[in-house]
């Protein structure tokens, strides 16, 4: 969800830059639209909002886990750490990552 991911930048607070309020929540909105229009769209453009949303979420994936490193000056990462900020980002990596998942084994 864009508020989850605006939430993140704002509690990492100034360590993280302030591009990132409206990067992070752009992204995750573009991402939302690539899966409406798949699922709107028939045969190969199907596959290609797939694609292009598939690439929006490695993206903010990849910027959710520098997030991580950033927040924490370099002693947290994706596998390692035990702050609450860590955890959150950890939950919503992970609560985004069945969705391609689920596209590509369903039958329509």
């Amino acid at each position: 969800c864009p508020v989850m991911q605006l939430i993140l930048v704002i509690l990492g607070g100034a360590r993280l830059p302030s591009y990132r309020k409206f990067m992070m929540p752009l992204l995750t909105a573009a991402n939302l639209l690539c899966g409406v229009a798949a699922m709107f769209s028939v045969g190969g453009m199907q596959w290609a909002w797939f694609a292009f949303g598939f690439m929006l979420w490695s993206t903010y994936t990849y910027y959710n886990i520098q997030q991580i490193k950033e927040n924490s000056d370099g002693d947290e990462g994706f596998l390692r750490g035990d702050s609450d900020y860590r955890k959150l980002s950890v939950i919503l990596i992970l609560t985004w990552f069945p969705f391609p998942l689920w596209f590509i084994v369903s039958p329509e």
